[in-house]
């Protein structure tokens, strides 16, 4: 896929939509006249619980001569558009691997060319968005439980002449935020806040503009993973 939206007010809850935006340049595409639409319905279609079924849709395209072109995800469902040479062997999407309790549905296309999705294009915070999901889906999948911890922000970019004027401006919008060379260099830069990984989106979002504005990018963040602790062994009674 070239790039993902995660769209936080979709009407089924969170959406992460990717798209081929070559097929999309390319559609209706010639060499492929049959669109279709595979849809999976999970207790969690989260990428993590759909691993082996995403795999499997992949699988089954490469071997129609296929293409997949976008998918959609909510929280309880994967909607995978796939252009084919013919609709020969379609019903092999119907025995892809699923969860325990999931279904699969294989249907034509409403909309061949997703149109849609030309439109909706991310940009600005719902790409931001779409990044943050992405380590929060990788927290999950360590076990992570939650809650506020530091989370730091690196900022690339920034020289001796742009470094006071972002500082500046960061202190203004986050009160316990601090920052400290990365590496020894001051073009590389950490700030750090406390907050709960489920809402870090705003902070992200603000602290890119404020990086964009002074010339420099922001280029992700990550922070500590939270489980359960370890049950302290009992002493015995001879120790």
């Amino acid at each position: 896929m070239a790039w993902e939206l995660f769209d936080r007010d979709g009407g089924a809850g969170f959406q992460i939509c990717g798209v081929d935006s070559e097929a999309l340049s390319d559609a209706p595409m010639a060499p492929l006249p049959v669109a279709c639409e595979i849809t999976v319905g999970a207790e969690s279609a989260a990428p993590v619980a759909l691993e082996a079924t995403e795999r499997d849709l992949e699988r089954v395209t490469v071997t129609l001569g296929g293409r997949i072109v976008a998918t959609a995800r909510t929280r309880t469902s994967l909607t995978t558009l796939v252009y084919l040479p013919t609709d020969d062997g379609a019903d092999g999407y119907s025995k892809v691997s699923l969860p325990r309790g999931a279904s699969v549905s294989v249907a034509p296309a409403f909309d061949p060319e997703w149109s849609l999705f030309a439109a909706v294009r991310p940009v600005g915070i719902e790409e931001q968005s779409m990044l943050d999901f992405r380590v929060r889906n990788q927290l999950h999948a360590a076990g992570d439980l939650g809650g506020e911890r530091p989370i730091e922000h690196i900022v690339e970019g920034l020289t001796d002449h742009t470094l006071d004027g972002f500082m500046a401006s960061v202190s203004a919008a986050f009160a316990s935020v601090h920052g400290e060379a990365a590496g020894g260099e001051v073009s590389s830069w950490r700030v750090t806040h406390v907050a709960d990984p489920k809402d870090v989106t705003e902070s992200s979002w603000m602290i890119r503009q404020i990086a964009e504005r002074h010339g420099a990018t922001h280029d992700g963040w990550g922070c500590p993973i939270v489980r359960e602790p370890e049950p302290k062994r009992k002493r015995r009674w001879f120790r």
